[in-house]
């Protein structure tokens, strides 16, 4: 079977809350608490059906190419991540475009998770190509399930051209659109 978003054959498979059935992709409305006082922990289950632990925390890094204007190198780490996914959102567009978008299709060539953000496809939607957008590194369990905390960078412009890149400490208010957005391509 092959994933139409990834256009890789579908080897991930989820294990549903309690029981022993599997499905290949779902829509996700809650999830079993993992982590915290109120943890039950993954499903045993799932490691006697060959399972994996959940992917470790996501590393990110975005950095501007040498010699190339507007085109940043993405790179990220999740041990354990089937797919990781990138997505970037235009903080203050121009006459109400929508403001997010993935960028690429999810990458499946773990550990190593690289990709191109061609910048200047988007400069035309900041008013006077001067203004921020924000890139997202998301770890998703498959390619409609993001999981754990993405990681985000600022990247500021000034008239069309990218002028500074800045990881950013804490999460936005919506980084779970940018992570939907990241491992699905819409935030829905």
């Amino acid at each position: 079977m092959q994933n139409n978003l990834t256009q890789l054959g579908d080897s991930r498979w989820l294990i549903l809350n309690g029981g022993k059935a599997l499905v290949s992709s779902a829509v996700m409305q809650v999830q079993s608490q993992l982590t915290g006082k109120d943890a039950k922990g993954p499903d045993k289950t799932c490691k006697e059906l060959g399972g994996f632990p959940e992917p470790s925390d996501l590393e990110f890094t975005a950095t501007i190419k040498k010699g190339r204007v507007n085109e940043v190198r993405l790179s990220a780490n999740a041990t354990g991540a089937p797919l990781v996914g990138y997505a970037q959102k235009i903080t203050n567009p121009i006459d109400s475009a929508y403001p997010y978008s993935p960028i690429g299709s999810p990458k499946s060539n773990s550990p190593d998770f690289t990709g191109t953000w061609l910048a200047g496809s988007d400069v035309g939607l900041l008013r006077d190509g001067t203004g921020t957008m924000q890139l997202v590194a998301s770890a998703c369990l498959s390619a409609a399930f993001p999981t754990g905390a993405p990681a985000v960078y600022q990247a500021r412009f000034r008239n069309g051209t990218l002028v500074a890149l800045k990881a950013l400490a804490a999460l936005p208010s919506d980084a779970d659109v940018l992570a939907n957005t990241a491992c699905y391509g819409n935030p829905s």
